[in-house]
């Protein structure tokens, strides 16, 4: 069973090691934290910069819990 990460868990260290999401997992987290923010109708997709943005923060976020 996957594990349910938030923006405040992206990782965890547990009795099976090391847990890190996945790229997928953090920009799920990531955009639930946004629409927390700004509320539930802002538009987070790739067609748009403000899309394009968090996809890029997670690309990085995801590139750093993998080293």
């Amino acid at each position: 069973m996957a594990k349910d990460f938030n923006i405040g868990n992206l990782c965890a260290l547990t009795s099976a090691g090391l847990e890190v999401a996945e790229f997928v997992q953090i920009r799920d987290a990531v955009i639930e934290r946004y629409k927390s923010v700004y509320g539930s109708d802002i538009d987070l997709s790739t067609a748009n910069a403000d899309g394009v943005f968090v996809n890029d923060i997670c690309i990085i976020i995801n590139n750093i819990l993998q080293t």
